[in-house]
């Protein structure tokens, strides 16, 4: 009896679990991401801010693609959220704070975004029968890689380059339907914005641009 009990549960919780496991696949609703927005900028002591002829953005990242789902491994849930657009824009905003425009400079910065993705990750066990159940607030890892390539040029001649390549991660994130998976992928967002661009001050301002 208790045997077709449990047997019982498992198939009525099959298409919960289902449903559970593709939380990640829809796109997103819209986020509000403004709340850190003020990480969005150079905090570099050094004056006079570096000067450029120009600035030329490319936004090359591709869009985040649906996986083929395998029961037998973790996976990572691409988030769709416009991630990379949300990158263009920070960089964007980023240089213009950090530096300044003059016709007189020989300097010029092409940027070149090659990859922005969001993703969580998902484990065997997450999509396991009656586990998923319990597991519905529990932590999911939450991951940002971002790709950046710099290059400085000289009286039209490329002189230095640089590559950003980072990935951030949010340990304690949750998944159980599309609210709690926003508000990570907002505290994801956050969390990169406060690592990224201080890195950019320490490298691209301070040692790659005059």
């Amino acid at each position: 009896m208790t045997t077709k009990i449990m047997n019982g549960v498992l198939v009525a919780c099959l298409p919960l679990c289902l449903v559970l496991s593709a939380c990640g696949m829809g796109e997103l609703p819209p986020i509000d991401l403004s709340k850190s927005d003020y990480l969005v900028r150079s905090i570099a002591v050094s004056e006079p801010k570096p000067s450029l002829s120009g600035f030329t953005f490319e936004n090359s990242a591709p869009p985040p693609n649906d996986i083929e789902r395998s029961a037998f491994k973790t996976e990572a849930i691409p988030i769709k959220a416009h991630t990379a657009d949300t990158v263009a824009s920070d960089l964007a905003a980023y240089v213009n704070n950090a530096t300044t425009h003059s016709s007189h400079s020989d300097q010029r910065l092409i940027v070149r975004l090659v990859t922005a993705d969001a993703y969580f990750l998902e484990t065997v066990a997450d999509r396991a029968p009656i586990v998923a159940i319990f597991a519905l607030g529990g932590d999911r890892t939450y991951v940002m890689h971002v790709r950046v390539e710099f290059e400085v040029e000289k009286g039209g001649k490329v002189a230095r380059t640089l590559t950003v390549d980072e990935k951030y991660t949010l340990a304690d994130g949750k998944a159980g339907g599309t609210p709690q998976i926003s508000a990570s992928y907002e505290r994801l967002i956050e969390r990169y914005r406060a690592e990224f661009f201080r890195k950019l001050d320490s490298s691209l301002i301070a040692r790659y641009l005059d």
